[in-house]
């Protein structure tokens, strides 16, 4: 999901260029989410080796990584910081991955626990675990303690699950 540099994030400002046939074209600025409070980190869609196709401007594109770098996947970020659902999130929660769905009425930003992770065809499903407290104060009784798992990505290709990066 992530890639940081040793000397700090690297893209930070960052404007990434790309050479076709001795042409350098400007893509302009390198999409990047904040992983920690004020440090962004590029997107990492695809890692094969030593090499990480990440978001850019206008679609994707490949970069070799050397050992300076670091490569943190989504289920690690999903299961190390105070998570919750976007407004990406469909409502639907599943007793096992892709089957035994259940529609669940949630506000977005309702925080979860990140209980697993598990790849089924080359798609991330999360196991969650509704808290009917969560650790910012924010009580809601209408919510009942479920646990089930998601998909990692909604329909279009966007993040059902995110973490607060500073904190509630």
């Amino acid at each position: 999901m992530a890639i940081s540099s040793e000397r700090g994030w690297l893209c930070s400002g960052l404007k990434v260029t790309s050479q076709r046939s001795e042409v350098i074209e400007l893509s302009g600025e390198l999409p990047t989410k904040e992983f920690d409070y004020e440090f962004p980190a590029a997107m990492v869609v695809e890692k094969q080796k030593d090499w990480f196709r990440i978001k850019l401007f206008r679609g994707t594109g490949w970069v070799s990584v050397s050992s300076r770098n670091s490569y943190l996947p989504l289920e690690k970020l999903l299961a190390i910081n105070l998570t919750y659902f976007t407004d990406n999130w469909d409502g639907i929660i599943f007793e096992t991955p892709t089957k035994g769905a259940n529609k669940i009425n949630l506000k977005i930003n309702t925080s979860v626990n990140v209980l697993a992770h598990q790849w089924v065809n080359k798609n991330l499903w999360i196991k969650v675990k509704f808290p009917v407290e969560d650790v910012c104060g924010d009580v809601d009784p209408s919510i009942k303690p479920v646990t089930g798992w998601i998909p990692a990505h909604s329909k279009n290709n966007q993040l059902n699950l995110w973490f607060y990066s500073r904190g509630c």
